[in-house]
């Protein structure tokens, strides 16, 4: 193939129809030209594949989206449908959006239900085949990284997985850290392989290596928001995860300052990476406490306690040295700094995922969005 030489406007315009945004790689009648060709056979490697389960109330799903996507009754009550890992999976999320809208079934996004039945629309990762030979590394380090990676990068993007509801503000769903604890806990290559061989292995953390069925994925439990909002996560925490396979080394947070309650005059504990993890279950339950208690005593919504009160009660966040996000800073003095720090770096800033990180940046409450996410992936202008 000619070595073509491309011009910023020719990758910008290649960019539209092969980058990871758009799904699957494109088959030869898809290709345009050799001027793209070039593009494509260029892009970086994507190491992971990734999809994830989709639950909501019985109650949302119409008959017609049933007809097309194959749904069962999750055993915690909701109905359950999902979207496989698979690379580039923007086609994916995209058709299955697009299907909701062409058969007017959009619905009412919801984190729980009922008397705080949860929705937990779990992600799933998986290092493809390829990347060991790519990145010259042995197949259970690149799975070690990866869930290091995961588990660190993803406590730091909490109000991004968190959907909350009417009357009770931004905040997770009842039980969340039940089912998924946060948790501070690394695998070494031999660790990892011991699991990942393993027939039937999976723990209720925010995030978990998961081999049911045979099946090898790293899961995140956390997670109950939109698919559209979902993807973005997606792409983030895959970019992050590329750069640090790449380096060879996951983040490390080494420790950070606590506040065991969002008021400002509470007093800080500066406490090491395993406190702060254990303690970030005790702080957004917490929040979520003062949102019912406002809710209770004052009668009208709780709006004003969310977790962006996470920029109040976790500060001072320092990793240790090397051990960067890549691209990112060792010491961040707040929660928030260092969250618009890792959306502004690795998430793309035009639409349709940039349209989500203006969400989260402007500290918007999804479900105070409920009808727009379904519109995020429009054209632009639109």
């Amino acid at each position: 193939m000619t070595d073509y030489m491309m011009f910023e406007d020719e990758v910008k315009e290649a960019r539209r129809y092969y980058s990871e945004f758009k799904g699957e790689p494109p088959t030869i009648e898809e290709i345009v030209d050799d001027r793209h060709l070039a593009y494509v056979q260029r892009y970086v490697p994507m190491v992971l594949s990734f999809g994830w389960e989709i639950e909501q109330p019985d109650t949302r799903i119409c008959h017609e989206l049933r007809r097309v996507y194959e749904w069962h009754h999750d055993y915690s009550g909701p109905l359950e449908t999902g979207l496989k890992p698979v690379l580039y999976p923007g086609r994916r999320v995209h058709q299955f959006i697009r299907t909701i809208k062409n058969l007017n079934c959009e619905w009412e996004w919801v984190g729980e239900y009922g008397l705080s039945v949860g929705c937990g629309s779990h992600l799933h990762f998986a290092i493809r085949w390829e990347t060991p030979h790519v990145y010259n590394i042995d197949m259970y380090v690149a799975w070690a990284i990866a869930y290091n990676t995961l588990s660190e990068v993803s406590v730091l993007l909490l109000p991004m997985f968190a959907w909350g509801r009417e009357r009770l503000g931004f905040v997770f769903r009842d039980r969340a850290t039940y089912w998924a604890k946060i948790i501070c806990k690394r695998y070494s290559p031999e660790s990892a392989r011991r699991v990942l061989n393993m027939y039937d292995f999976r723990e209720y953390h925010h995030v978990t290596f998961n081999t049911k069925g045979g099946k090898r994925t790293i899961e995140i439990r956390l997670n109950e928001t939109h698919p559209a909002i979902s993807y973005a996560i997606c792409i983030i925490l895959h970019r992050i995860t590329r750069r640090c396979i790449e380096r060879g080394r996951s983040p490390k947070i080494l420790s950070a300052g606590i506040r065991y309650s969002p008021a400002e005059e509470a007093e800080i504990h500066y406490e090491t990476r395993n406190r702060l993890f254990l303690n970030l279950n005790y702080i957004i339950n917490n929040i979520r406490g003062l949102a019912e208690s406002a809710r209770r005593y004052t009668g009208g919504t709780s709006e004003t306690v969310s977790l962006y009160a996470l920029n109040s009660c976790v500060l001072d966040i320092k990793f240790e040295r090397g051990r960067e996000i890549p691209g990112l800073k060792s010491e961040y003095r707040s929660y928030l700094e260092l969250m618009d720090d890792i959306i502004k770096t690795y998430l793309p800033y035009y639409p349709p995922l940039a349209r989500v990180g203006r969400l989260f940046l402007h500290r918007g409450y999804p479900y105070l969005n409920a009808n727009a996410v379904w519109d995020v992936f429009a054209p632009f202008g639109e």
